[in-house]
């Protein structure tokens, strides 16, 4: 008796984890990150906080030197299955949005199951034209506590936050933020 109630027990538990896998990005992607929501309002902004990450040849960019154009800073990982879901349409949009929007991909190496190189080989397999970055010393991370990944900040021209996305998104939902980003009166 009690083998058959932990054995269907088991089963409703594997179930209500295979349903939050299935439907957890559709979730996510609609609580709390709409486009019209700015981060910090339309009569108060607050200033995107500042952080050091690297290029692929090791030299140091800050958030700051983006400043003048619109920025989205997407953390991200190949291991994290979300995240790699959600690239192509990064790829696509930076091809779209280049010219006005600056897009700092910033991997987020460990050394174990995430390194610069595994980074840079699976985005050249993949045909990814976006810039890379990396947040090597952990200063992006720290600087918004990124616990979890996929996350994407969007700041407008003069380095204001406009926004946090936390979770995977469609690309129909980044073009929206990237439209709503562009509208941002300074």
């Amino acid at each position: 008796m009690k083998k058959g109630v932990v054995l269907i027990l088991s089963a409703l538990f594997a179930m209500l984890f295979f349903c939050l896998a299935i439907y957890y990005p559709k979730l996510q992607e609609g609580y709390g990150n709409s486009p019209a929501q700015s981060a910090a309002g339309e009569q108060e902004r607050i200033s995107a906080t500042n952080f050091t990450v690297y290029d692929a040849e090791g030299v140091s960019v800050k958030l700051s030197d983006f400043a003048g154009k619109p920025t989205v800073v997407n953390f991200w990982a190949t291991w994290c299955g979300y995240c790699v879901q959600e690239l192509p349409a990064f790829d696509k949009l930076f091809q779209e949005y280049r010219n006005k929007i600056n897009f700092v991909m910033l991997d987020l190496p460990d050394g174990m199951r995430e390194t610069q190189n595994g980074a840079l080989e699976y985005a050249e397999k993949q045909g990814f034209s976006f810039p890379i970055y990396f947040d090597t010393d952990g200063s992006a991370a720290n600087a918004y506590s990124v616990t979890g990944i996929p996350m994407t900040l969007l700041v407008d021209q003069q380095g204001n936050l406009y926004q946090i996305h936390i979770g995977a998104m469609s690309e129909q939902t980044l073009r929206e933020y990237l439209e709503a980003l562009l509208e941002v009166r300074v």
